[in-house]
C-alpha cells in the first residue's frame, strides 16, 4: 500500500531493484533530489544522486552499506557531498503491484506513445 504522504509528491522515478529483478517507482517532488531509498519489498538500500555538471543520474554512491557522506560522479569525476539527513528518511520504492491501477495505466500511455517498455512494472501479479 502506498503511504499517503507519497501519493502527495508532483512526480515518480522509475527504480530497478537488483534483489527484486523488478523495476519499481518512487515518489518524489523535486526530480534533481538526491535520495536514499528503500525497496518495500525486500529493503534493498538504493542512493540515486544527481551530478548538476554532466547531468548525469543514477545509483553511483559507493560502499553504501557503509552509509558514506559524499560521492563521486563516475562520468565527470566530480564530488559532491551528501547531507547529514541523507540516510534518516528514506523513501520508498514500490514493485508494480503495489502501484494503484490508474497510476500504472498513465505510465503504460505515456511509454506507448514512446514506444518504450517498462520491465516489471507494468507485469501486475
Amino acid at each position: 500500500m502506498i503511504k499517503s504522504e507519497d501519493m502527495n509528491k508532483k512526480n515518480y522515478m522509475y527504480l530497478y531493484c537488483v534483489n527484486c529483478e523488478e523495476e519499481g517507482i518512487y515518489f518524489i517532488d523535486d526530480m534533481e533530489q538526491d535520495c536514499f531509498i528503500k525497496c518495500n519489498n525486500c529493503s534493498k538500500e538504493i542512493a540515486d544522486v544527481w551530478c548538476e555538471d554532466c547531468g548525469m543520474g543514477g545509483p553511483f554512491v559507493e560502499n553504501l552499506e557503509n552509509k558514506p557522506h559524499s560521492w563521486k560522479c563516475p562520468d565527470c569525476n566530480r564530488g559532491y557531498s551528501l547531507s547529514d539527513d541523507f540516510y534518516s528518511n528514506p523513501f520508498t520504492l514500490y514493485r508494480g503491484n503495489q502501484v494503484p491501477k490508474e497510476i500504472i495505466e498513465s505510465i503504460d500511455k505515456r511509454f506507448k506513445k514512446k514506444k518504450k517498455g517498462l520491465f516489471g512494472l507494468l507485469k501486475r501479479k
